[in-house]
């Protein structure tokens, strides 16, 4: 979900940047839709995501987990790591 998070947002900057509003409409239902399918993810994994302590909150760790936090994983080797180990 992340990858499809992260080519949507790249799609809403290019698309804002050109003011392609539909498109950017369109990139940002992308991004709540990949959102959610991660939530999902999120909700089978053993230990319980640590809850938003509110909207800004919310908002800053949402884009640093797939902004930041998940490119560092996949860059690192541990993804393939835990590919291989599942």
């Amino acid at each position: 979900a992340v990858p499809a998070f992260l080519a949507n947002f790249v799609s809403l900057l290019l698309a804002l940047a050109t003011m392609r509003w539909i498109s950017a409409l369109e990139s940002l239902v992308g991004m709540v839709i990949a959102f959610a399918v991660q939530g999902f993810g999120h909700k089978r994994e053993r230990e319980p995501a640590i809850p938003f302590n509110g909207p800004i909150d919310a908002i800053t760790r949402i884009f640093a987990e797939q902004l930041v936090t998940f490119p560092r994983f996949i860059f690192s080797g541990k993804w393939r790591a835990a590919l291989k180990k599942a």
